[in-house]
């Protein structure tokens, strides 16, 4: 369990989109979405079209469709 992004009572995510997308931008060269279980597949996009020059994503726990493998 990662008591920073799991309430330890019900084991629900505190990872937030709201809380991700201001971070992200042009400065973004590595985004490690872990324990993303929060995000959809369009939510992970969104965060990746908004760092123009990601070098690196890695995603943990998390829903992936073809829609991301082929955006």
């Amino acid at each position: 369990m990662h008591a920073q992004l799991q309430q330890p009572q019900d084991g629900a995510n505190r990872l937030r989109l709201a809380d991700v997308r201001p971070a992200c931008g042009p400065k973004v060269r590595a985004l490690f979405l872990h324990c993303a279980s929060a995000f959809s597949p369009a939510d992970i996009l969104g965060l990746v079209a908004a760092c123009p020059n990601l070098q690196v994503l890695s995603l943990s726990e998390c829903t992936v469709d073809d829609a991301l493998y082929n955006p």
